[in-house]
């Protein structure tokens, strides 16, 4: 394993040396375009992933309180910063009420601590600097109408460490920059639904397409669903459950290419026709 460390200086050498065949790229869509802007200089085989805004579609026949634990977990697990964290809550507002209830009961229950303990569940952000941008969207929602139903602050224990409680905002305007840009932070916004259509169309309302989760226990609908939603990954009924020899990768701004599996040894390897011609025949076609 090489790591080499740097501020953007060292991947831009990488990416740009003659003898760098392929480069896969995972970060924000800014410096994607760099990557392969370079890339393309000396025609480069590129894959990015570019992180995401992932809804979770709650429809009201799913089983609810095991629906609140699954969305819990794919925003919150990793505090938030994780490409395909959950960050986006599409319900059918006829049992929002009773969902955000149940929602609101889960959040308690995470274990916040040192992440170096082992039943720790909850632990900080990666810096300060960081932990002010996560606040900045929250503030900037609540400054617009949102209204915080959990979290949206510091926790008074622990004291020490960039923690950011897990936070749940209601009433979150559709284009706001909560809604709109990856928090890569501990935050997950609210919106409704009424009917099937809405859902996928709110789900499919914005830039990026990584993944997406979508809670039923009707198996016609989320096959169907999940084929009209543009995303790279969609999970029934789960959270980022995945054997190593499927397709990862996202749609729209999300990225290009796929790794897993096959696809890897396909980006990675690089076809060659090799023909041989034995006799004394002429073999010119």
């Amino acid at each position: 394993l090489n790591v080499v460390p740097g501020l953007g200086d060292a991947g831009a050498a990488l990416v740009s040396h003659p003898g760098v065949d392929a480069v896969a790229f995972t970060g924000g869509v800014a410096t994607g375009r760099r990557v392969m802007a370079s890339a393309a200089e000396s025609l480069k085989r590129v894959t990015l992933e570019l992180g995401g805004k992932s809804p979770n579609l709650v429809f009201a026949d799913a089983n609810l309180k095991r629906t609140a634990a699954g969305v819990a977990r794919s925003i919150y697990r990793s505090q938030g910063q994780s490409c395909v964290a959950g960050s986006r809550l599409l319900v059918d507002r006829k049992i929002s009420a009773e969902f955000l209830d149940l929602l609101a009961a889960e959040i308690p229950r995470l274990k916040i601590g040192d992440p170096l303990v082992d039943d720790t569940e909850y632990g900080p952000l990666i810096s300060g600097a960081h932990r002010e941008r996560v606040h900045s969207f929250v503030a900037d929602a609540v400054a617009n109408g949102a209204k915080i139903l959990a979290g949206g602050k510091n926790p008074a224990e622990p004291a020490r460490g960039f923690y950011y409680l897990p936070t749940l905002l209601d009433g979150v305007d559709a284009k706001s920059r909560a809604v709109s840009e990856e928090i890569f932070g501990p935050v997950l916004t609210v919106e409704r639904f009424d009917d099937e259509e809405q859902a996928i169309a709110s789900a499919n309302a914005t830039r990026f397409g990584l993944a997406a989760y979508v809670w039923t226990s009707n198996v016609d609908r989320a096959l169907r669903v999940a084929e009209k939603i543009k995303t790279g990954m969609v999970w029934v009924n789960s959270f980022f459950l995945r054997d190593l020899r499927v397709p990862f990768g996202g749609a729209k701004m999300s990225g290009l290419g796929r790794q897993g599996g096959r696809f890897s040894m396909e980006f990675w390897t690089e076809p060659k026709l090799v023909c041989v011609a034995y006799g004394e025949e002429d073999h010119d076609g």
